[in-house]
């Protein structure tokens, strides 16, 4: 095959790609409305077909896991779309917890129209049986947070930050969905993050502790 054939067909397979993604957010709008007054159930994709366009069989082509496919997917979307509103902020001005602070908060105000679809969605994440994905996501959109905030950590207060934010991201989005006051969650939210500010001086405080124990200072720095 040569370069000019293998470059077609690359750009068909990029097509192809973003071709059935658009579909997907075709169908996760669809499924947005019924989700606000039913929730997520086995029965979803059923009433997607019934409501418009699609065939029950192309949305398991789609999502061959059933609704938690869907789910997966709506979790990935809105950490994709808190990127893309988060470009404007001018990080760099700010303290490390200013950056997290401005980045929640900016999440809270894009979705304040989707509060009851959030609920909704927090709701079966608690579930035991969803454990895994729930985890999985939680971790995904921490991590998000902190790289998007610019965060270089690779010591032991890598992992303490993600578990420390882990806490108040859902402390957070719990207090806002049963809040109708935005200015409630943000003040809520500043009480919270007094603990991501006082991570560099916990660190401090520990290598300070066991800096006559090299052995054990280099221990704490290996491990997260």
């Amino acid at each position: 095959m040569d370069l000019k054939m293998k470059s077609k067909n690359t750009g068909k397979k990029l097509m192809k790609k973003n071709k059935l993604y658009l579909i997907k957010k075709e169908i996760l709008e669809e499924a947005k409305k019924i989700i606000i007054d039913k929730g997520w159930n086995s029965k979803l994709f059923y009433l997607i077909s019934k409501r418009n366009k699609f065939k029950l069989q192309e949305i398991n082509l789609l999502f061959p896991n059933g609704y938690l496919d869907l789910l997966k997917f709506y979790l990935e979307e809105l950490n994709f779309e808190m990127i893309n509103y988060t470009k404007k902020l001018d990080l760099n001005k700010m303290k490390l917890h200013q950056r997290i602070r401005n980045i929640l908060i900016l999440r809270l105000e894009k979705n304040e129209k989707n509060k009851k679809l959030i609920k909704r969605t927090f709701l079966i994440l608690f579930l035991p049986k969803h454990f895994k994905i729930a985890t999985s996501s939680l971790y995904k959109t921490v991590d998000l947070i902190w790289f998007i905030a610019k965060d270089k950590s690779t010591d032991f207060s890598f992992y303490s930050k993600r578990a420390i934010l882990s806490k108040i991201y859902i402390l957070t989005i719990m207090h806002w969905i049963n809040n109708e006051r935005l200015s409630e969650t943000v003040n809520f939210l500043d009480k919270q993050l007094i603990n991501v500010s006082k991570i560099p001086l916990v660190k401090a405080k520990v290598k300070n502790t066991f800096s006559k124990f090299p052995m054990l200072l280099n221990f704490i720095n290996f491990f997260p």
